[in-house]
């Protein structure tokens, strides 16, 4: 026998240990056993701490990875996610409780310098469904965002972005009508750029459009002007010409009119005579 636990007189716990350096400290001299270890018979989440060699390490059944896993079941194969290690987070996932990580194995969420990810690759998706780019922007313009602050945070922490529902109500992704994935709030907002991108490419046609027709009715009356201005022209030297003519005209018909005025102021008999 041996002994096995001691609560010194500051209160601190040591299991497995005289010496406790905190509150409560656990040490197992084990390299196969985590010295601490959360378990349920009707197999709730639990998770097991190994240190071995400096390195934090869990052990989930037969598999030791960095870090901490959280799993499905005591000693379960199917582990769903660890981080530490030096290595960040990631996520494994096995949908037949075997160890092949058929769903996912090994997908970073985070690195090692803290860097967020989401798993994207095309090899881990199916059912791909063309969008069209202009309704995503109506629904985009119908959503409420808005500034919130999270009640467990206060209203000294605020937030900007749009609620659950709506984001259900008009996209119909994710799990539930209470969470947004980041991924679909990425992609919606990449399919809004695109569709603004098309309106853009349209109302650049349009535009272009508008500018020949421009360039073709500023033509057409450039045209115009020059041929009306040619015959405005022209017009003015005919009447340029009629009015030579006509002052011409105008100096014979004087002409006449003065001989006649002449005939006329001859004597009656020279005249009498003339007609004889």
């Amino acid at each position: 026998n041996y002994e096995r636990m001691r609560i010194d007189s500051s209160g601190n716990v040591g299991i497995g240990t005289t010496t406790s350096t905190g509150p409560l400290t656990v040490y197992s001299n084990s390299t196969l056993t985590g010295p601490t270890n959360f378990y349920t018979t009707d197999s709730n989440d639990v998770f097991s701490i190994l240190p071995h060699a400096g390195v934090t390490y869990l052990s989930s059944g037969t598999y030791y990875k960095n870090g901490v896993w959280v799993q499905s079941g005591y000693n379960s194969t199917n582990a769903l996610f660890s981080f530490g290690g030096g290595g960040g987070a990631h996520w494994y996932a096995s949908n037949d409780g075997t160890g092949s990580w058929n769903v996912a194995s090994a997908v970073v969420l985070w690195t090692a310098t803290g860097v967020l990810q989401g798993a994207s690759s095309r090899a881990w998706k199916e059912n791909f469904t063309a969008l069209k780019k202009p309704e995503i922007l109506q629904k985009i313009n119908r959503l409420n965002i808005s500034r919130w602050n999270y009640k467990t945070e206060g209203a000294g922490i605020t937030h900007i972005g749009p609620i659950a529902e709506d984001w259900a109500q008009e996209f119909g992704t994710g799990e539930d009508n209470k969470h947004i994935a980041l991924i679909d709030e990425a992609g919606v907002a990449l399919a809004g750029v695109q569709g603004l991108s098309q309106e853009q490419d349209q109302l650049k046609k349009k535009i272009e459009k508008s500018e020949a027709v421009h360039d073709y009715l500023f033509q057409w009356i450039k045209n115009s002007f020059k041929e009306v201005t040619a015959w405005l022209q022209d017009h003015d030297k005919k009447i340029l010409k009629l009015q030579v003519e006509n002052a011409r005209l105008k100096e014979q018909n004087e002409l006449i009119l003065k001989r006649l005025d002449q005939l006329e102021r001859r004597s009656p008999s020279s005249l009498t005579v003339n007609k004889k």
